[in-house]
């Protein structure tokens, strides 16, 4: 209940991922350079964003923490108060809560001309 005030409360959700997949995850980012695995890491990536799970995402604004954010994802609402569309960033990065709070900022800023209950 806590996570779902705290999701309420700052307008976005945040996913994060276990340490296991925090560290295939950096794994991964090394084969986006290669060129010759771009097929493999676009297979790997769409994976790991399958796997990644929600509850860590109260922990990431403890000071100096810097968690594996998976998903910053804000919702749009339309006039009925009905959620009609989605909008997500997957940075697949460690993230302060400082850089979380900013990206949070810059997705809800974003989402605000499309939602019927910003404008």
């Amino acid at each position: 209940e806590g996570l779902l005030a705290a999701t309420v409360e700052r307008g976005f959700s945040v996913e994060c991922i276990s340490p296991a997949l925090a560290e295939v995850s950096q794994l991964l980012a090394s084969a986006e350079e290669d060129p010759s695995s771009q097929r493999v890491y676009r297979t790997l990536r769409e994976a790991l964003l399958d796997a990644a799970t929600s509850g860590a995402g109260a922990d990431y604004q403890r000071v100096g923490a810097e968690l594996p954010v998976t998903t910053l994802s804000a919702p749009v609402f339309d006039r009925h108060g009905s959620v009609v569309l989605n909008i997500a960033l997957h940075p697949f990065r460690k993230l302060t809560a400082a850089a979380v709070r900013k990206l949070g900022r810059e997705l809800l800023g974003a989402t605000a001309p499309l939602d019927a209950r910003r404008r």
